[in-house]
């Protein structure tokens, strides 16, 4: 396995999650650079939700071919800190700090497109975007909301993480750090 940035280690091997038909080997009839939203319904009852309380999701585009069932990105949306319960308060209405209005489905360029010419190293890799609605760079965990203009304000961020994970891990052959079934995996963002 070659790991291409420190930052994080996964292995997975092949993805087949059931509430998407796209999980396949993608066919790039797009430039192989549409994502699929992947939404976590349970996520909300484990608690990782956006900072609205909406549950969170993931986008996906698979791998275009066989060779690269095992090659991974992950690219990790940034967004900013909110820094007082106005400012939360005020993102929670947003993309950036609800699932709400996300859309069913999005594209990337540059090292997380499927453009071969723009993105010859990496093209046909699977992609995971995880979408930004935390307030905190997926890093809070507080365990109760904050309470502003009678909404309750959920800070959750690393349960997001831990969710988006356990739902890639369930869904696929993910291996055991013994095992590093991935070839390569570069996360991003």
């Amino acid at each position: 396995m070659t790991v291409i940035s420190p930052l994080l280690v996964l292995s997975a091997s092949t993805l087949s999650l059931g509430g998407v038909d796209n999980w396949e080997i993608s066919e790039k009839g797009n430039g192989g650079s549409l994502m699929f939203l992947e939404m976590i319904p349970e996520s909300v009852a484990a608690g990782a939700v956006c900072m609205d309380g909406t549950p969170t999701g993931f986008y996906y585009q698979p791998a275009a071919d066989a060779e690269n069932a095992r090659n991974w990105q992950f690219y990790f949306q940034g967004g900013g800190w909110c820094y007082d319960k106005q400012d939360c308060y005020k993102r929670s209405k947003t993309t950036l700090g609800s699932s709400t209005h996300w859309m069913t489905n999005t594209s990337m360029g540059g090292l997380m497109s499927g453009d071969c010419q723009m993105n010859p190293d990496f093209c046909n890799y699977n992609k995971i975007q995880v979408p930004y609605c935390d307030g905190n760079s997926f890093s809070s965990n507080r365990d109760e909301p904050i309470d502003y203009l009678d909404t309750k304000l959920y800070f959750r961020g690393r349960r997001i993480l831990d969710i988006v994970i356990e739902t890639i891990d369930k869904n696929t052959t993910f291996a055991t750090p013994k095992t590093f079934s991935s070839q390569d995996v570069l996360p991003e963002g």
